[in-house]
C-alpha cells in the first residue's frame, strides 16, 4: 500500500487529514463529496490534496461503510482535542509503515543509528532521494523526525524510537548519566502501573466489541491529562471512560498536575483515578483504589490533604 501512497502528489500535512477527519466524524459522506470542501482552499502551503483520504483509510481512522465514508465508534474520543487526534494519526501510520517492505528498506543498519548522546538518527539516504521524499516529508510534518546536529541526518522524537530501534546495529556505550535517565526508577514504576490497569480494563470488557480500542494513551500524548481510555460499562457504544494512574508504596499518595486537574473537571463522571499500591501488584487478587470524578470527590474532600510541592515563578517586568 506505500507503494500506492508514495504516487499521490501530497498525502496530507497535520492541519488537513486533521480537518478531513473532523468533518467525516461529524457527518458521513460520499467519496466524490469530500473534495467539495477543500476546493480553492489552501492548508498548510497546499492546494493539493489528493492523497489525504486515502491515507486515512489505509491506517484505518476512515471506513467506507454502505457507500459512506466513517469514523470507526472506536476512534471518536480521540476528537477531543486536535493535538490527540494528530498524534493518534501518525501512530496509527506507523504500526502499518512497519509491516510493509518499504519500512526496512529505508531504515536498516546502513541508514540508522545511536549518535553519542544515544538519540536515534537515520541518514536522509533512507528516503532513496525522490522516491520516498513525500514520506519524509510527512514525518517532518508530524514531527517523528527533526534536522540533526549530524549532517546529513535526521533525529527521531523519543515518543516514535521504539519504531526504528530494531533496526539498529551501530550503537556507542551509554554515558552513566543516560543510562540513569532512560531506566529511571519512577518511570518503571509508572509504567508497571498503566500496564497493570490496561490488563485489568482489557479483561472487564473482553467480550465487548471496543476491547481493542482500550489503550495506553499515555504513549500516545503525554499532555492528554489521563493514561488509559476504557469503557464506563457493557452498554457503552465509545470510550467514555479516561483513567489517571498513580503508583504508590505504603499510605496512599499522589502527584497531581495542572493540567490533569482541568482534564479531570472537564470529563467529570467520566474520568477515574486509580491508585495502585505497587507493593500489591504481584497479588492476583489485588484491586485498585478507583475514585470516580476526582476533581469533586478529591479536591473537596476532608480526608485528602493537598501540599504544594512546587512553585511557578515568573518574571512580570524587566
Amino acid at each position: 500500500m506505500i507503494s500506492e501512497i508514495i504516487k499521490f502528489d501530497n498525502i496530507g500535512t497535520p492541519k488537513y487529514l486533521i480537518e478531513l477527519s473532523k468533518l467525516i466524524h461529524k457527518s458521513s459522506y460520499k467519496r466524490d463529496d469530500i473534495s467539495d470542501f477543500f476546493i480553492n482552499r489552501q492548508i498548510d502551503d497546499n492546494t493539493i490534496f489528493d492523497g489525504g483520504l486515502f491515507v486515512l483509510e489505509y491506517i484505518g481512522l476512515i471506513e467506507y461503510s454502505k457507500g459512506l465514508l466513517c469514523i470507526p465508534n472506536k476512534y471518536c474520543h480521540f476528537f477531543k482535542n486536535d493535538r490527540l487526534l494528530k498524534n493518534k494519526i501518525v501512530l496509527m501510520f506507523m504500526d502499518k509503515w512497519m509491516l510493509d517492505d518499504s519500512f526496512e528498506n529505508c531504515f536498516n543498519k546502513d541508514t540508522v543509528l545511536h549518535d553519542a548522546s544515544h538519540s536515534i538518527i537515520i541518514s536522509n539516504k533512507s528516503f532513496g532521494g525522490f522516491k520516498y521524499s513525500k514520506l519524509k516529508q510527512f514525518l517532518i510534518d508530524f514531527d517523528v523526525i527533526k534536522a540533526s546536529y549530524v549532517g546529513g541526518y535526521f533525529s527521531i522524537v523519543n515518543q516514535y524510537k521504539k519504531y526504528f530501534d530494531k533496526n539498529i546495529v551501530k550503537k556507542v556505550k551509554l554515558s552513566l548519566s543516560e543510562f540513569n535517565k532512560i531506566n529511571d526508577l519512577k518511570n518503571r514504576y509508572g509504567e508497571d502501573a498503566e500496564n497493570f490497569v490496561l490488563n485489568i480494563e482489557k479483561q472487564r470488557y473482553k467480550e465487548h466489541a471496543l476491547v481493542s480500542a482500550i489503550e495506553q494513551i499515555s504513549h500516545i500524548d503525554v499532555s492528554a491529562g489521563y493514561d488509559i481510555a476504557s469503557l464506563k460499562d457493557q452498554g457503552s457504544s465509545i470510550i467514555d471512560k479516561f483513567i489517571e494512574v498513580k503508583s504508590y508504596s505504603g499510605s496512599p499518595y499522589f502527584y497531581w498536575s495542572k493540567n490533569e486537574i482541568e482534564v479531570a473537571k472537564q470529563e467529570r463522571d467520566n474520568y477515574f483515578l486509580y491508585l495502585i499500591n505497587r507493593d500489591e501488584i504481584s497479588n492476583k487478587n489485588y484491586r485498585p483504589t478507583m475514585i470516580q470524578n476526582p476533581a469533586k470527590n478529591i479536591l473537596d474532600n476532608q480526608n485528602w490533604k493537598k501540599d504544594c510541592q512546587t512553585w511557578k515563578f515568573e518574571k512580570t517586568a524587566l
